[in-house]
């Protein structure tokens, strides 16, 4: 390998860890939210890009999480959801899961996720492409 190109990103990314269930009395705990940062950070500084290609090829989105019990009956009011990051149009990546206990304690449930085949392809053309810019091939 030439040090002009950069190591299998594959290796970063499997190394990231993912963070331990986390529970907190209040929905705005800061150290949940670092949490969630410095993982998410972790995910993105893996792929080795660009921060231009992550910005409009990878999204992070928010859902509502609904059991069905309540969408049957119509209600929508939750303060359960999921934070998740994708490459945009193809597979999440790593999400962040936060619900309510019956005590209203908030669970935080980090997972990380296999990426799939079309993915890793994707993400090395998107390498390519930014060495192509750089002069680099």
């Amino acid at each position: 390998m030439s040090g002009l190109e950069r190591p299998d990103f594959l290796v970063a990314y499997n190394a990231v860890e993912v963070p331990p269930t986390l529970l907190s009395q209040d929905a705005i705990d800061e150290d949940v939210h670092l949490v969630y940062r410095t993982f998410f950070g972790a995910i993105r500084d893996s792929l080795d890009l660009s921060p231009r290609t992550l910005t409009h090829f990878f999204q992070i989105e928010r859902r509502l999480v609904i059991t069905q019990e309540h969408a049957d009956a119509g209600y929508f009011g939750t303060e359960d959801y999921q934070t998740r990051f994708r490459k945009t149009g193809q597979q999440i990546l790593a999400s962040v899961t936060y619900e309510r206990d019956d005590l209203n304690y908030q669970i935080a449930h980090f997972a990380k996720y296999p990426l799939l085949e079309g993915t890793v392809r994707s993400i090395r053309e998107l390498q390519q492409l930014e060495r192509i810019e750089l002069g680099l091939e």
